[in-house]
């Protein structure tokens, strides 16, 4: 039967490429990559990581050949590090910054990653520039998503140790028992997962859902039973196309994306951001929709309904047996009975929350709503029939392709009307947050916190100072950071640029550096380490030991050859790193500087930082 499901869908989608021949390098690879998630059995969330670095690779290796758009992690640090900025290099740079982002995130499947790499006429592993600064962009975004409280390196296994309320509680979720055997809840610790563009996962957290035994948690029951009961042909068509037998919804999302790209005959540079911004709404709808889950942690309906024990009631009674009487215990959603329901909590319905993220990011990025997609469908599987009428569904517009999602899941009897109305709700909220990102970088106004820590250099800093007598001296030391070389009574910083806010949470910041002692006779300058936020209304400082940390005085004029010979200290050692403990509430620009003082005739001195880097020690 699925077959002829796969069918309708291929035909509707020739139908809709045949209005354009338009591809690119990115809807050329969006299969490829699909079938590599796919291949993992990966969950709604975990997709959503996994599509958003790589989606996320390709934008940063591309805006590293435009001449306006930045990127979110790297800024244009990359910039003319591939090559000219012909579509070739683009092509090529792409395409390796994606089949690194799969190896690292998807390597089940990677032969055939390789095998269209080398249809595409690139080798892994090649060492022209493109090649190069494709892979140094993937093992970045690696770096910064393996480490984001996602568990992505133990398979995205929960850490948040969270257990299933009471079978007690009347409005709690509970795991389904299928074959003998208890559903394990899928991905609990999401919420905690660093978003893109929310300052933090319960940014959009709606109100409650309807408390037990009030006349919106009845009438929401009796609305799903009434709709298990009278469920048409094109309803139940509408509940097996947005439930996918292989994928999840934020894969099909990504099918679709692929099929507006080619309605509106979009080429390579238009791709690159389109997806770019898709998969990074769909990351955080799903950091939005889980926290709310898990937050609330509420009840199902096929749970609530066979709460209701041995009332009879009218409903769906199982496939080819259409509406029977039938005890609410028995109750049985319209989805396949070896897998019923979804294993996690009610509210609010992910369905809606990605498919509102995706209308809205399509509506921002096309300009118009409108859509005019159609598929059709040849058989109900759920029932194991072939239909004498294919069912076609259509799309006039991007959101009512959403509130169809949505209502899907009603049909489904998987939801109730509350979670689909707040699902779509933050949905849309999460999109117009992602917009207002994904904006700034294609301007090339994005500030991104990572780059003046992987870039210890005077582009990225400013090189400001208090002159009392004579002022430091900056210099940047070839591959290795910044120094400065600061004689007595004088003070001195480095101060970066203003910074976009960490998403909320508790951030470890550590820079590792040496310092230089001065001229005979002279005391060290002391060294200090500041986070704060750029309108001053909170700040953190740590102060370096200079005394453990005692290298020869060397001439400023000296340090670079002197530097790139010697040994850096590692971390652990004395002195050579000194960390601060910051928090952002999600939402203040912050700086980071470094301060040199030397208040004295007999304090002089330098420090060359080596490396700077943060992470989230926390949610």
């Amino acid at each position: 039967m699925r077959a002829l499901l796969r069918g309708g869908l291929l035909a509707a989608s020739l139908v809709i490429a045949a209005q354009s021949n338009a591809t690119s390098i990115i809807t050329d690879w969006n299969p490829v990559v699909i079938d590599c998630v796919l291949a993992d059995a990966p969950t709604p969330t975990t997709s959503t990581h996994v599509l958003s670095c790589v989606f996320t690779a390709a934008y940063e290796a591309w805006s590293a050949y435009d001449a306006v758009a930045c990127g979110p992690l790297i800024g244009n640090s990359l910039d003319g590090l591939g090559g000219a900025a012909t579509r070739a290099n683009k092509e090529e740079a792409i395409s390796h910054a994606i089949y690194t982002t799969l190896e690292w995130f998807a390597p089940t499947k990677l032969a055939d990653a390789r095998a269209f790499m080398e249809q595409r006429g690139f080798t892994p592993g090649a060492n022209t520039a493109p090649a190069r600064l494709g892979r140094n962009v993937a093992d970045r975004i690696a770096t910064y998503r393996m480490t984001d409280s996602s568990n992505q390196m133990k398979k995205y296994r929960d850490i948040s140790q969270y257990d299933p309320q009471p079978a007690t509680d009347p409005a709690a979720w509970q795991p389904v028992v299928i074959n003998g055997v208890a559903q394990k809840p899928l991905t609990p610790h999401w919420g905690n997962v660093i978003p893109f563009a929310m300052r933090s996962a319960s940014q959009f957290r709606p109100a409650p859902p309807a408390p037990v035994d009030s006349q919106r948690w009845q009438d929401q029951i009796q609305q799903v039973i009434g709709m298990s009961a009278n469920l048409t042909n094109e309803q139940k068509a509408i509940a097996e196309y947005w439930r996918p037998e292989v994928g999840t919804p934020p894969i099909l999302l990504a099918r679709n994306t692929e099929l507006v790209s080619q309605m509106k005959a979009y080429g390579l540079d238009e791709d690159v951001k389109l997806f770019y911004a898709i998969h990074n709404a769909m990351l955080d709808a799903g950091i939005s929709c889980w926290d709310a889950k898990y937050h609330y942690d509420y009840i199902r309906p096929i749970t609530a309904i066979r709460n209701l024990g041995e009332r009879l009631i009218s409903a769906w009674g199982g496939p080819g047996l259409g509406t029977q009487t039938i005890p609410a215990s028995s109750f049985q959603p319209y989805q396949p009975a070896s897998n019923p329901t979804p294993p996690f909590p009610e509210y609010t319905s992910g369905h809606s929350t990605f498919s509102a993220a995706w209308a809205e990011i399509m509506k921002s990025f096309t300009g118009s709503d409108e859509y005019g997609g159609t598929v059709t469908l040849g058989a109900l599987d759920f029932e194991g029939v072939t239909l004498d009428r294919p069912i076609t569904l259509t799309w006039p517009t991007f959101t009512a392709a959403a509130e169809e999602a949505g209502m899907s899941r009603l049909y489904g009897g998987i939801h109730f009307m509350d979670a689909n109305l707040a699902g779509q709700e933050a949905g849309r909220k999460v999109a117009q947050a992602v917009w207002e990102k994904v904006t700034a970088c294609f301007e090339g106004t994005i500030r991104p916190s990572s780059v003046p820590c992987e870039n210890l250099t005077a582009e990225y800093w400013n090189q400001e100072t208090l002159e009392v007598f004579d002022a430091p001296l900056f210099t940047t030391i070839g591959g290795i950071g910044l120094a400065v070389d600061t004689p007595g009574n004088t003070f001195g910083y480095w101060q970066t640029g203003e910074l976009d806010a960490l998403p909320a949470g508790e951030y470890k910041m550590s820079v590792d550096l040496f310092a230089l002692s001065g001229p005979k006779g002279t005391r060290l300058p002391e060294l200090r380490l500041r986070v704060f936020t750029a309108d001053n209304s909170q700040s953190a400082m740590a102060v370096a030991a200079q005394t453990d940390i005692n290298q020869p005085y060397i001439p400023i004029e000296d340090l670079e050859a002197f530097v790139t010979k010697m040994e850096m200290p590692g971390e652990g050692k004395p002195g050579s790193s000194i960390n601060v403990y910051w928090k952002s509430d999600g939402s203040k620009p912050f700086r980071i500087a470094l301060d040199l003082l030397a208040f004295a005739p007999d304090i002089a001195g330098g420090v060359v930082a080596s490396k700077m880097s943060y992470r989230r020690t926390s949610p």
